[in-house]
């Protein structure tokens, strides 16, 4: 890499996110001998209902896999909170009660906390705050 540093060079980008719609944002670019993302995973021993997903508007958007005994359920993006998050989604389990989740990223920043605030719970975690957040719009317009 040392021959690359002042140097112009290009730089691309691909998509390989199956989703419509989906793009792609780049906006911080470094030399670096190590790759500061990574591949993560987190396996839950799946005793509740739920498995909360801390949010945290405007974080990174991270591709997540969920697997259940070995089995493919379910692929979605997410901002993913790496730091307190602001509300927390939910993926209902109760199905597959007493069975191993492993829930994976193809891509997370080495240093990320964001597993952290992942947990698998009876309850929708903020369920007690659910339709009362301050910033929650108040009235909704349709088309019909």
């Amino acid at each position: 890499m040392k021959e690359l540093k002042g140097k112009e060079i290009q730089i691309q980008l691909i998509n390989d996110i199956a989703d419509q719609g989906a793009n792609l944002q780049a906006d911080h670019f470094y030399l670096s001998n190590t790759l500061p993302v990574t591949e993560k995973s987190l396996e839950l021993q799946l005793n509740g209902k739920f498995i909360n997903l801390p949010v945290r508007t405007g974080d990174p958007v991270k591709l997540m896999k969920l697997m259940v005994g070995g089995t493919f359920v379910d692929e979605f993006t997410i901002e993913l909170a790496d730091s307190f998050p602001q509300f927390y989604v939910f993926i209902d389990v109760e199905k597959y009660k007493g069975k191993k989740a492993v829930l994976s990223t193809p891509a997370i920043e080495k240093t990320s906390k964001a597993f952290d605030f992942i947990t698998n719970d009876e309850n929708i975690k903020g369920a007690e705050n659910l339709y009362q957040e301050k910033l929650r719009q108040q009235i909704h317009f349709s088309a019909q």
